[in-house]
């Protein structure tokens, strides 16, 4: 990802950024907050199996993939910086994701936490390729979130395979487990998102209870919205086939 230098003017946050969207833009900024704890669960993860690796190319995979997180890391809280600029403060959902892998990292077996970083980069690598598909049509308004997000969904889907594969060898878990670790994972996922982004809205908005109802009216666009999402669970799920690897995914 190329390195982002200089202030971010949060004045350029503080609307609807993304296509003039509030969900997508609040969206984007909720995902944005968790990253770095993500990205954080991830390294540790891939640092902790390093030493059980033996061939020299899965390896110089892994320093490539621990590389590229902590970019990802990096440019994320520098743009959360701009964004608790304007909010006044983290979002309260934050700290219980981050109170959750923290429980994960200590509680979870190595093989566990990596079936869990495996499963959450195939998520990844499927929104990723979604934003890839969906944002050279969109108006995005500030320049650094538009690289950050583009730069990092680029190297999402470049790496895809890294943590999956070094599962897969390592793994003997049948189609309920991988169905279990997906459900757990979209739980978390569904009640974190929808927490911080209703959350966002309200701070942004001079009227909360506008802001609430506008995110969850059913209009037009609310049904593009679920027509969209099923089609994303339904490659979301394709990590429960034992014969899936991410790096089939590709663009639409």
């Amino acid at each position: 990802m190329r390195d982002i230098r200089g202030a971010l003017p949060s004045g350029l946050l503080s609307g609807a950024w993304c296509d003039n969207n509030p969900f997508a833009t609040s969206l984007l900024e909720a995902l944005s907050f968790a990253t770095p704890a993500l990205e954080s669960f991830f390294i540790r993860t891939i640092v902790d199996i390093l030493p059980e690796l033996k061939e020299h190319d899965r390896i110089e995979q892994c320093r490539r993939f621990i590389q590229e997180e902590s970019i990802h890391s990096r440019e994320h809280r520098k743009f959360n910086t701009a964004l608790v600029e304007y909010l006044g403060t983290h979002p309260l959902g934050l700290y219980a994701l981050q109170g959750g892998l923290k429980i994960a990292r200590h509680r979870l077996s190595l093989r566990s936490r990596l079936q869990l970083v495996a499963a959450m980069e195939h998520c990844s690598t499927v929104l990723s390729l979604a934003y890839l598909d969906s944002q050279e049509s969109w108006d995005i308004g500030s320049e650094y979130a538009s690289v950050l997000f583009a730069g990092h969904a680029a190297e999402e889907v470049a790496h895809r395979s890294v943590a999956f594969e070094i599962w897969q060898e390592r793994s003997h878990t049948n189609v309920l487990g991988r169905f279990s670790t997906m459900c757990v994972i979209l739980l978390a996922a569904t009640v974190y998102l929808g927490a911080v982004t209703l959350w966002i809205r309200r701070r942004k908005s001079s009227n909360a209870m506008a802001a609430v109802s506008s995110t969850l009216k059913l209009n037009s666009t609310a049904f593009d919205r679920i027509k969209t999402g099923c089609a994303l669970l339904r490659q979301l799920f394709l990590f429960v086939n034992p014969n899936h690897n991410p790096i089939h995914l590709v663009s639409r």
